[in-house]
């Protein structure tokens, strides 16, 4: 009888032993998601700085090595991973984000993602499945379109052009 009765128990333990390991991993992957996405949002603020300087000063001196900075930057944050698997990869085995550096950009933004759609999902507890994740599309998109922007219009040496500081403008605007 005891036998018979231990053998639930050990369903119990291991099940409650998995569902731990899943809460310790998703907890991991949950810090990596913070870091990246706190980095990408740190990034666009010092830029939006950066651009609003340039703007009140009219000299872009080191403006464009801060842009061209900030996009590797960003597109090694949108491509950050764990354990190879892409963080924002929507499901997808490969980098999310094409372009390595600012002269990469396409002409579409849209075009550089190769993300899916897909959240991933874990059992934490039973019957209930935590859904989460976000891709380098719905991370990157907004700040992917200001950096197209600012790739237009520069290269930024010298004295602001009219052209110039009307997109620092609209970048700026873009990233309140």
């Amino acid at each position: 009888m005891t036998r018979i009765a231990t053998i639930p128990q050990q369903r119990l333990l291991a099940r409650s032993e998995a569902q731990s390991g899943v809460a310790r991993q998703l907890g991991t992957t949950l810090a990596l998601y913070d870091t990246a996405i706190s980095g990408v949002d740190t990034l666009g603020t010092n830029l939006q700085q950066s651009l609003l300087t340039a703007q009140g000063t009219g000299e872009t001196a080191s403006l464009q090595d801060t842009i061209e900075s900030a996009f590797s930057q960003f597109s090694a944050l949108l491509n950050a991973d764990e354990g190879g698997v892409p963080l924002f990869g929507g499901g997808q085995s490969t980098a999310p984000f094409a372009p390595a550096t600012l002269a990469e950009l396409s002409a579409t933004p849209a075009s550089d993602f190769s993300d899916g759609t897909v959240h991933a999902s874990a059992r934490v507890a039973d019957n209930l499945d935590m859904t989460y994740g976000i891709t380098a599309r719905e991370v990157g998109g907004g700040l992917a379109q200001v950096f197209r922007t600012l790739a237009d219009a520069g290269p930024f040496t010298g004295a602001l052009t009219p052209a110039q500081h009307a997109a620092l403008k609209a970048a700026g605007t873009a990233l309140d």
